[in-house]
């Protein structure tokens, strides 16, 4: 068999199963956790261990933006230009769709938050006012069941972001023309794919989602990656070059831009802006 095909298929195996592995085991660490929760003298412990984990996990996310993400949509945007399949005007293209994505998710954050209200406000909640303690329930229930959409909303929206940039690292990989490219490729994205994936497990861990949505999450998110690699294989091994049309590359060039600018908001947002409430060691964070 081709040595080229036999680091394809090992890196279709390895980062899949390795980033399930890495993803699951904070799920696996949970009855740990609870316990170390529960404990007064190892709860101070605890929440040090998810604030360290949880900033530590937004400075890989926020380096994989700034010096992984968009310079590789720059890369591709020139290499469009280079094509021909778009002009050099000197716009920061990238940039502004990094800014695109952020206000997008910050648009739907609002409009989940203003729904909220709504709901809570709404005639057949307050209805229930004669009934006792009926209408502190039901309001309860709605801003619980409100929390827990607005946590599957933000866990939904980094695995989008991440999978769309894991999908053309895939593609990288599944697209080289070389064992030593291959093998290059795949160490560079093994190096912080299994330590994002331990990260948001964490994350959905404590996000209070239930057992089943993290499983399904990162399983879809640690199938990502081998999916890629198989498309690039397919598509090497069918006649193609093994470089992208120039459709793809602006394709790569937008959704690569668009998926940065949502993983800043998430990181500035969802996980930073959370931390920084808590009463730690801002040294720490």
């Amino acid at each position: 068999m081709d040595q080229t095909l036999i680091a394809k298929i090992v890196s279709v195996l390895v980062l899949g199963v390795s980033a399930l592995v890495f993803g699951l085991l904070p799920l696996l660490l949970k009855g740990y956790f609870e316990k170390m929760k529960n404990d007064n003298k190892k709860k101070n412990v605890f929440e040090l261990i998810i604030t360290i984990v949880g900033c530590f996990g937004a400075g890989v996310i926020l380096t994989t933006c700034f010096t992984h993400m968009i310079p590789e949509a720059n890369e591709y945007m020139n290499d469009a230009v280079g094509k021909g399949v778009m002009k050099d005007t000197g716009f920061p293209l990238v940039e502004i769709l990094a800014l695109a994505g952020f206000l997008i998710i910050y648009l739907v954050e609002e409009v989940v938050h203003i729904l909220s209200h709504r709901w809570s406000g709404s005639g057949g909640v307050s209805g229930a006012e004669s009934h006792g303690h009926t209408h502190e329930f039901v309001v309860e229930e709605v801003i619980s069941s409100t929390t827990h959409f607005k946590a599957a909303l933000r866990a939904f929206v980094i695995i989008v972001a991440l999978g769309l940039h894991s999908l053309f690292e895939g593609m990288a990989i599944g697209l080289g023309l070389s064992p030593q490219y291959v093998w290059y490729l795949f160490f560079a994205i093994a190096s912080h794919k299994f330590v994002i994936a331990f990260v948001i497990g964490m994350q959905f861990m404590v996000s209070g989602l239930s057992r089943l949505m993290v499983v399904t999450l990162i399983a879809i998110f640690s199938s990502i990656s081998p999916l890629g690699i198989i498309i690039g294989i397919f598509v090497t091994n069918t006649g193609g070059s093994g470089e992208e049309s120039p459709e793809q590359t602006v394709a790569i060039t937008v959704l690569n831009g668009l998926a940065a600018g949502t993983l800043l908001y998430v990181v500035f947002f969802e996980i930073l802006e959370k931390e920084r409430a808590k009463q730690s060691n801002g040294l720490i964070q």
